[in-house]
């Protein structure tokens, strides 16, 4: 063997050796695992709203869900309406290795709720009764998790106005002004994103006027478990006109419960009185 293919032998057996020296410490990508998990959202029992103005286009429960990463990013989100589904209440999704945060709102809303780490509103900010739950859950490679559980609880006051009286033939809507909570829900702590308060329209079927007992009820967030706020109620007529305004002050608001005026609208005394306490955890009663 002449000196110029002995050099080239070993040049081409040091760059083999090279070669493979290199292969051998380009690790391999391991493969995501992917888990299948069952969600059973559960505890909530919402009332259907059964008062004649409060306006709803679908009175069907429905469950909005997401689930976030540790960014806040939407990974997963599903829209369940009960009057098509079997499994009310039963999510199933994938999501691969890692800290995650649920969130399940249940309410009677037209549409889907819009939620976000830290927001969940509605169309037009119309407020139903809503249920909340939210849970954290770390998913990993060696403990496997294929079922959860998240317990839903009621997020929302109720308000609800009685007019023992006859509404009158030329009213169109009542006005409800209330000085505390808001339209929209932290899902991480459960209460209000704000405390500005908030006003509803209801507007008035033909069909209910010059009727008595006729009901409505207001919902709201709240910034706290129980607050004291003001309310407003005015009626409206045909012409856009003020026909009577009723003020409730200092009135007792609370999550989970429920507060009831009911009088004479129209045709006012000069008491009140409110209540406390029903279905809901407390219902407070107010006479006017």
């Amino acid at each position: 063997m002449n000196r110029f293919s002995y050099m080239l032998g070993s040049l081409l057996a040091m760059l083999s050796l090279l070669c493979s020296c290199e292969s051998a410490v380009i690790p391999e990508l391991d493969n995501e695992i992917t888990h299948d998990l069952d969600i059973h959202v559960s505890d909530f029992d919402v009332t259907y709203l059964d008062f004649k103005s409060r306006t709803q286009t679908n009175n069907s429960r429905r469950i909005s869900f997401a689930a976030l990463n540790q960014d806040n990013d939407i990974v997963f989100t599903t829209e369940q309406i009960e009057d098509s589904i079997a499994d009310f209440g039963k999510i199933n999704c994938q999501l691969t290795s890692g800290t995650y945060t649920l969130i399940a709102v249940v309410h009677q809303s037209s549409q889907q709720a819009d939620i976000s780490y830290d927001k969940v509103s509605f169309l037009n900010d119309s407020i139903t009764d809503t249920f909340l739950a939210t849970q954290t859950i770390v998913l990993s490679d060696e403990s496997p998790l294929t079922e959860i559980d998240m317990k839903a609880h009621r997020a929302v006051s109720m308000f609800r106005l009685t007019c023992r009286d006859e509404l009158p033939r030329n009213i169109k809507s009542f006005s409800v002004v209330i000085t505390k909570g808001g339209e929209k829900l932290d899902p991480r702590t459960g209460f209000s994103v704000n405390d500005k308060g908030h006003k509803y329209a209801i507007i008035i079927d033909p069909s209910d006027k010059g009727e008595k007992d006729y009901s409505f009820s207001i919902f709201s967030f709240l910034n706290s478990n129980e607050v004291n706020a003001d309310i407003t109620v005015t009626a409206i007529s045909m012409d856009g006109e003020e026909m009577k305004t009723v003020s409730f002050q200092n009135i007792k608001l609370g999550i989970n419960k429920r507060t009831d005026a009911q009088g004479a609208f129209f045709v006012q005394k000069q008491s009140l009185g409110i209540s406390y306490d029903t279905e809901w955890a407390d219902t407070e009663v107010i006479d006017f």
